[in-house]
């Protein structure tokens, strides 16, 4: 049973009992399992609260669990008095890959097939249990309010483990405050190590104190720490235990699913909602919190061990590492406690941290390492008997600080990821302040229409697009069927065709003359010269609808075996040049049915018709090095770090290659990837307005292909070409992608639909404007929605937050 109707039908349950009123976030003192209870002793400090919990024998807690809830008690005439729940669940996902397979599960006592023993000893619970070929020996003990847990993990198989991580989980509910129920949380972050996660309870308010929940590893140094997240119930559980790809990455970044049904969570795209960079949420939501270590490979018989917490408290709801009542970025000493934030010598380090206090020195240099900073310290150079490196040091005493004597840099340069998108994707290994750091050889710079992510956000031209989703100046009107300047009106202005000319139904046509035309197989209509046959169609087979009337442009023509006539010239019998019916898309192997006909994907431009289902278009993402988007996400396209940088150069099988599709000619229809023939993934395929297929490792991906449109002399308007993007800008990248149409040319634009074939009228580009939105077909794995939305409105009547 979902956790949601968990909780109606024992709603219902204690109302039809009439014995008791529920109230959400009570804690039953009287629950848990007391072989493995813990509570807060008489030694800890009540000022900070007092914890009460029960943990199963892997270390998985939570109200959801058999083990039962967290409880807490601030101890805080702010709060409601008396212990809360805190935690709906709180458990560890195991994974590793052995052999080229993944296999992960949650660390509980139910998916544990083997035995589990444990005993508790003075505080101190100590079990032993197996899975796969690991022995995990486990600890745990409550410190006052940090509950500690430590994973000893052994690899008892008979081969080696390329991969071994453990990702604790928290979904936690915090009933506290003026209105003790169920509310949206906030999460927050901090800079150093170890890495610290937060989730707040009403906690949109930063100088207003409210309880927490933290998740942070015990290592100071966070040596096994892989990645971190801060993500949303239940789209991060679900993301944490797909192992089809090997054990998850997380994302390093604060996450939210826009979703309001749990199952969907998984399939929607999810996006950065801390885009003020105060490590802090922008906004409550159900708030998850994961950090990935990894203990491996290991060694046949290699054993590592890696430990977490688990805290509770009250504090500002921000990144305050030192708890001194000052928000990152505005703390002077982020990691040192200095509540009156003093700073004498006005260099914005604060007293507390500053290397030298007295003395301006923001760069906090110490060329030494003796803790005083060079402003204040005035002893000597002497020699350390080693060479020059890069480390703020004069190791050498040549009055070069990090620098060779012949003046060059001490780090080699060389290309490396920095981690950032589009511009700044990629950079070169520098010596900065005694680190070596991969600079990026393009700062960040403020965001213009140009179809490249400039301030390296992982967006493209955000918030800089005209009303027509354009840059620059508004698109002037044609002659298409489309409301090209976004006016509310189409085709419209008497000149748009040149002389003589008018625009009826998409089509550049002669005018009338005197109300007259010049042949009998035209009318006069809004003074434009209109065939009749695009009313009615042509009659005789092999005849095309053109300005003057039906014409056989065919007649006479004789062509080569192989060959057939299609509007006057001899082309290559394939539906590439002769195209395919309505409703059809061509393939390399002919006419086929389209999947994606009749499927509506919106009108936002976020999503677009691939093989009958509706996915999210790359088309505003930009990615770091190495990295490609593929329906809507960034992933490895290999050849890391920095991909592949010369012209001319593929990647292929995680090298650089010359590109072998440079002496290969591929069939109709088809398109070179990799080496490789394949059967065009962008034929048939509808990209919205303004956006263009590419193929992205052997997938079509819908990316930017707004015009860019300025001034030119005489106040006209000219459109300029935007370029290529850089290298992750607009969902590109530089390995494994092609930009194609049909014919298989790479450097063809693919985002039209083959021509249609010859049924009486003169064919028209139809494919201008079409935005593909979806309203899933019937059979879709959205079926679901109604259901559980009307699941979803009974709920909301007792609780606002979503579970």
């Amino acid at each position: 049973m979902s956790r949601r109707w968990s909780k109606l039908f024992a709603f219902c349950v204690v109302l039809c009992a009439s014995q008791s009123v529920w109230a959400y976030g009570d804690c039953d003192e009287r629950t848990g399992r007391p072989d493995s209870m813990f509570r807060s002793d008489s030694s800890c400090d009540p000022d900070k609260g007092l914890v009460m919990v029960s943990i199963d024998q892997c270390g998985t807690f939570g109200s959801s669990t058999p083990a039962g809830d967290a409880c807490f008690d601030p101890n805080d005439t702010r709060f409601s008095n008396g212990y809360r729940d805190t935690v709906f669940e709180s458990r560890p996902f195991l994974c590793y890959t052995q052999g080229g397979q993944t296999k992960g599960t949650w660390l509980t006592e139910s998916n544990m097939t083997g035995a589990i023993s444990s005993r508790m000893d003075d505080g101190l619970l100590r079990s032993s249990f197996s899975y796969g070929g690991l022995q995990i020996d486990a600890r745990f003990e409550l410190d006052c309010t940090i509950l500690k847990h430590c994973y000893s993990f052994t690899n008892t198989s008979s081969g080696i483990m390329n991969e071994v991580a453990i990702t604790p989980y928290i979904d936690g509910d915090l009933y506290f405050g003026d209105s003790p129920v169920l509310s949206d949380d906030y999460g927050a972050t901090a800079n150093g190590s170890p890495k610290i996660l937060w989730e707040f309870d009403d906690g949109d308010d930063p100088s207003e104190p409210s309880t927490f929940l933290g998740l942070q590893g015990l290592d100071s140094a966070d040596e096994y720490l892989d990645s971190w997240e801060i993500g949303q119930y239940s789209e991060q559980k679900n993301f944490l235990s797909e192992t089809y790809g090997g054990c998850q990455h997380l994302r390093n970044n604060i996450h939210w699913s826009d979703s309001s049904y749990d199952y969907y969570d998984y399939y929607d795209n999810t996006s950065n909602i801390d885009r003020n960079g105060d490590l802090i949420t922008d906004r409550g939501f159900d708030v998850t919190l994961a950090l990935r270590f990894d203990v491996g490979p290991l060694d046949v018989g290699q054993t590592e061990e890696v430990c977490y917490a688990v805290r509770w408290g009250v504090g500002l709801p921000c990144s305050d590492v030192d708890e001194d009542g000052a928000c990152y970025p505005k703390d002077n000493c982020e990691f040192v406690f200095n509540p009156d934030q003093g700073d004498e010598d006005n260099d914005g380090i604060g007293d507390a941290c500053d290397n030298c206090p007295k003395i301006a020195n923001p760069d906090q240099s110490d060329s030494d390492q003796d803790g005083v900073g060079d402003a204040c310290d005035r002893s000597p150079c002497t020699p350390d008997g080693g060479p020059e490196v890069c480390d703020g040091i004069d190791n050498d005493c040549d009055g070069l600080v990090d620098m060779l004597m012949d003046g060059t840099p001490v780090v080699t340069p060389g290309s490396c990821s920095t981690g950032l998108s589009g511009v700044c994707a990629v950079g070169e290994w520098q010596c900065v302040g005694g680190s070596t750091r991969c600079v990026p050889l393009v700062t960040p710079s403020e965001e213009v229409c140009d179809l490249i992510d400039n301030d390296c956000d992982g967006i493209v031209d955000e918030d800089v697009r005209n009303s027509c989703g354009t840059c620059g100046e508004l698109p002037p009107e044609t002659c298409n069927g489309i409301d090209d300047n976004c006016d509310g009106q189409i085709d419209e202005g008497d000149d748009i065709c040149g002389p003589n000319r008018g625009c009826y139904q998409g089509q550049c046509l002669p005018k009338c003359i005197e109300g007259n035309c010049a042949t009998k197989d035209t009318f006069c209509a809004d003074n434009i010269c209109v065939p009749w046959c695009l009313q009615s169609g042509c009659k005789e087979e092999g005849e095309v609808c053109g300005p003057s009337g039906c014409t056989k442009p065919c007649a006479g023509v004789i062509c080569d075996p192989g060959q057939v006539c299609f509007k006057g010239d001899c082309v290559e019998d394939h539906c590439e040049y002769t195209g395919c019916k309505e409703g059809e898309i061509c393939t390399s192997d002919g006419c086929k049915v389209d999947p994606c006909q009749g499927i509506n994907c919106g009108t936002t431009g976020t999503s677009f018709c691939r093989n009958g289902e509706c996915v999210f278009s790359c088309a505003e993402v930009s990615c770091p090095a190495a990295a490609a988007c593929v329906d809507g996400l960034c992933v490895s396209a290999g050849c890391g770090p920095v991909g592949c940088q010369e012209k001319g150069q593929t990647c292929i099988n995680n090298l650089c290659v010359t590109d072998p599709c440079e002496a290969i000619t591929c069939g109709p229809a088809e398109i070179c990837d990799r080496g490789e023939c394949i059967s065009n993934p962008c034929n048939g395929l509808r990209c919205p307005l303004h956006q263009t297929c590419v193929v992205t490792l052997g997938t079509a991906q819908c990316v930017a292909d707004w015009p860019v449109i300025a001034p030119v002399d005489g106040g006209g308007l000219d459109p300029v070409d935007g370029g290529e993007a850089d290298a992750g800008d607009a969902g590109s990248s530089d390995a494994g992608t092609v930009e194609s149409d049909a014919s298989g040319d790479s450097s063809v634009d693919a985002g039209q639909s083959q021509p249609e074939a010859d049924a009486g009228t003169e064919d028209k580009d139809d494919d201008k404007g079409d935005d593909s939105s979806c309203a899933v077909n019937p059979g879709s794995r959205h079926n679901g929605a109604w259901p559980a939305f009307f699941a979803f409105a009974a709920l909301a009547t007792l609780r606002r937050r979503r579970k």
